[in-house]
């Protein structure tokens, strides 16, 4: 059951989610007229006062759920799934059908707005002493700068812990329009756990979904990570990249050249090609390192190969950061379980293939040439240039 909104208050939605729009109708009613968006696009034709059908560009992502009697009286609303920033837009109510060029019916209609919040992720301390207070903080991306308060929720072991409001503090502009708000959970001795944290824009009616977990405990965590991610193709990448602790802004460049993340310290923002197959987990501190920890979904075999950072600074200037380097090896389906296949770019793969041959080779003359080989493996390495 939704509520009954006038027309005067506008309605608001998470890029990607599904935006609810409701007015009430005009008296006296009317017998045909069409929803349209600003842009002229129709939504809606209704004949016979309460006869409502869905246009043919609308039918995969509109539905009518409002309530309108014989007469033309009652409540015209509707859900528009997976919403874009076109869909932020004004919609009114025209007379006549969708083909004519109907008079706008004033009092009929509602201003949708789509914001932008991201995925939230928790930045914590890569090692918790014992008897020692721990604070996590939930950073958030936000599309502009928006006047309103954040309501901050936190879980521990899927339960609701605390649910702190306070102004919204940016914390930065990072890669254009896009400000980071954080707020903190302090963690005492004895509350030791996972923890998810959640981002709700007071009044706007838009919040994020929960972060991924974080787990606190007295162990060092991503204490060594290895600087690689093996992964099949079709599965989802888990990469955990330890790096120094960079004091400036960076982008992460994929193996193909694509700008694929902005990092400044424990800000991250995902870029938009990406945002539908990437998703931060946390990000894990020390005095000198940092370690981002994402997930890349539905990985395929044109995602393998090295990952770099670059910095850019004014006057087009680009500098590679040579302690900044994560490879992705991607397993091919066509792979069987007696020839591996291992896709990358980048031509390191020799290495890989010459340091199996060597060990075969030690292995034999170890054993004065006894050594038997029941079976032959093979790797091939493929480059995609």
């Amino acid at each position: 059951m939704h509520c009954i909104i006038s027309a005067a208050v506008p309605a608001h939605a998470r890029l990607g989610s599904t935006a609810f729009l409701s007015w009430k109708l005009p008296r006296p009613g009317l017998g045909e007229f069409t929803v349209r968006r600003l842009s002229s696009k129709s939504l809606f034709h209704i004949t016979d006062y309460n006869q409502v059908n869905v246009t043919d560009r609308y039918k995969s992502r509109a539905a009518f759920t409002g309530r309108v009697n014989s007469s033309g009286s009652g409540v015209f609303s509707f859900e528009l799934y997976n919403v874009d920033w076109p869909d932020s837009a004004e919609y009114r109510c025209h007379r006549g059908s969708p083909g004519s060029p109907g008079s706008r019916v004033y009092d009929c209609g509602q201003r949708l707005f789509v914001k932008y919040i991201a995925d939230p992720y928790i930045v914590a301390p890569q090692t918790v002493e014992a008897d020692k207070i721990v604070t996590l903080t939930c950073y958030v991306a936000v599309k502009g700068y928006l006047q309103t308060s954040i309501t901050w929720g936190w879980r521990r072991n899927e339960v609701e812990v605390a649910n702190i409001e306070r102004l919204p503090l940016a914390v930065s502009k990072l890669h254009g329009d896009y400000y980071y708000h954080k707020g903190s959970l302090t963690v005492s001795d004895g509350t030791r756990g996972r923890y998810t944290c959640k981002a709700e824009l007071v009044g706007w009616d838009v919040q994020s979904e929960w972060s991924e977990e974080s787990e606190l405990s007295t162990n060092s965590k991503m204490e060594k990570v290895p600087n690689y991610t093996q992964v099949r193709e079709g599965d989802h990448a888990m990469v955990a990249w330890k790096m120094p602790r960079y004091r400036y802004e960076f982008y992460i460049m994929t193996p193909s050249g694509d700008k694929f993340m902005a990092v400044d310290a424990n800000k991250v923002y995902i870029l938009p090609k990406y945002w539908l197959r990437t998703r931060m987990v946390e990000v894990v501190t020390s005095r000198n390192t940092s370690t981002y920890v994402f997930c890349l979904y539905n990985v395929s075999l044109a995602d393998a190969g090295r990952y770099t950072c670059r910095r850019e600074e004014k006057g087009a200037t680009k500098i590679s950061l040579t302690r900044c380097i994560h490879d992705l090896f991607v397993s091919s389906h066509n792979a069987t379980a007696t020839k591996p296949v291992m896709t990358s770019p980048n031509k390191y793969g020799y290495a890989v293939l010459i340091g199996i041959l060597v060990a075969v080779l030690i292995l034999y003359l170890l054993t004065n040439g006894k050594t038997k080989f029941d079976r032959v493996y093979s790797l091939e390495i493929i480059y995609s240039e």
